[in-house]
């Protein structure tokens, strides 16, 4: 049984990048978190304001509780995937109906088609100075990055197809 939920993306030093309303479900993986979205009825917040229109329809996000990767899948309403992102953060904490992470700003994106990048190095060496980053969290989300491009290209989990087939099951639902 899915549990409603708010989900935080904060920055390092605490302050709120993102929040959306989400369905928290079992996950197919120990140590992960797995959520739902629907763009239509699940209210988006960047930065303190209402999320316009987007693309895409669902979102499955895949939070891990023990490593620093979060991955989001963005889905048309067909079920095609238009985008996924992982962000390279803290690992995830759930209690009562709030699950929270903390972006490290480094990412790696991915179109619908595969085409994939890595990118905000520069916020990544800003915040890391503003924001005094220990040495073992830059070390850690580093590695985290690497794993995470691994992760991609060999098609691992989260990058397998557990987000289609996690997207099938809320659908059904």
């Amino acid at each position: 049984m899915a549990q409603r939920v708010m989900v935080y993306k904060r920055k390092y030093d605490g302050h709120e990048s993102r929040r959306f309303a989400a369905q928290v479900f079992e996950s197919p993986r120990e140590g992960w978190l797995a959520t739902f979205s629907d763009t239509t009825s699940d209210a988006s917040y960047k930065q303190g304001q209402p999320v316009g229109r987007v693309e895409y329809r669902y979102v499955i996000y895949l939070l891990s509780t023990t490593q620093m990767l979060t991955a989001s899948f963005y889905f048309f309403e067909t079920g095609d995937l238009h985008s996924l992102q992982c962000d390279v953060a803290l690992p995830a904490t759930f209690s009562g109906d709030e699950i929270v992470f903390i972006d490290l700003e480094l990412d790696l994106v991915a179109d619908g088609a595969g085409n994939h990048y890595l990118r905000d190095f520069r916020e990544f060496a800003t915040n890391r100075e503003r924001m005094a980053y220990p040495p073992e969290v830059v070390a850690g989300a580093r590695k985290a990055l690497l794993e995470c491009l691994r992760l991609y290209r060999r098609r691992e989990f989260p990058f397998d197809s557990t987000p289609q087939t996690l997207l099938r099951q809320c659908l059904e639902q």
